[in-house]
């Protein structure tokens, strides 16, 4: 307890930086330590996951929904197939009709029964989406079955060209890691010194030894126990995410074993 105090006294003492190096160690151990968690936010950042083509399909009231849907969920390349309400439905097949001019005339109770909305996996799969928009026409017929052909959201093209996006994508997990560990490694340098002087006068007037270690590695464990215990509330626990944490910090932390002397306050 005698540690852990020092060490926010130390964090006051700082102001500012005791600020910046608390909030950067709680940073650091969260990336690692919700490293599952983290991995899913940056799968969902993927420009693939927002340039995902699509295209919708209406179909009237002689094709069999249950028939359609065991037809396209047996493609590979299909992620998701999502129903769409009866007014957005209509929406898609007023444009249609407005296309197709004034003189076009249909029967209503055979339109629109139904609309579905298929999502492909990536824009790789855009072809293969092509070619079942195709198989669908020859399965139930033209007459039965509208399609907008395979489009990809706009919004897809801000995440393919964004550099931060683009960052996230090729570099993942380390991509994150690197540069949250850069700060930290900043903010402890830039407190590392203050440790130092009050290790000093404790080791002196109170004959303790290695004071600046011990201050630093309570106040280090306490971040990391507490982040341990709500990421086992909230997402499991994750032994890996712990382990690279207590890696990341003891690689900086073993600078605090030497002895300190004098000369550290110059």
């Amino acid at each position: 307890m005698f540690y852990l105090k020092e060490f926010f006294a130390v964090i006051w003492e700082l102001k500012g930086r005791g600020v910046f190096f608390l909030a950067s160690t709680l940073l650091l151990a969260s990336v690692c330590i919700y490293r599952p968690s983290v991995n899913l936010g940056l799968v969902s950042l993927a420009p693939d996951a927002w340039a995902r083509p699509y295209f919708t399909a209406l179909f009237d009231s002689s094709v069999n929904r249950e028939e359609v849907l065991e037809e396209i969920r047996r493609h590979p390349e299909v992620v998701t197939v999502e129903a769409m309400a009866k007014a957005e439905t209509g929406g898609v097949l007023g444009r249609l009709i407005q296309q197709m001019g004034e003189s076009y005339s249909a029967d209503a109770k055979n339109i629109a029964a139904f609309g579905l909305r298929v999502v492909l996996k990536n824009s790789a799969a855009q072809r293969s989406g092509e070619a079942l928009v195709t198989g669908l026409e020859k399965s139930f017929g033209t007459d039965h079955v509208t399609t907008s052909g395979v489009r990809t959201p706009k919004v897809g093209g801000l995440f393919s060209t964004h550099p931060i996006f683009r960052y996230l994508s090729r570099f993942g997990f380390p991509g994150i890691l690197v540069p949250v560990l850069l700060v930290w490694a900043l903010a402890f340098a830039l407190c590392f010194s203050h440790f130092s002087r009050r290790a000093f006068l404790v080791e002196r007037f109170q004959r303790r030894q290695l004071v600046r270690a011990k201050t630093t590695a309570a106040g280090l464990a306490l971040v990391v126990v507490l982040t341990a215990i709500s990421s086992v509330m909230l997402q499991g626990p994750d032994l890996v995410g712990i382990a690279l944490c207590l890696a990341a910090f003891s690689i900086p932390w073993t600078a605090t074993m030497r002895e300190v002397k004098w000369r550290s306050q110059n």
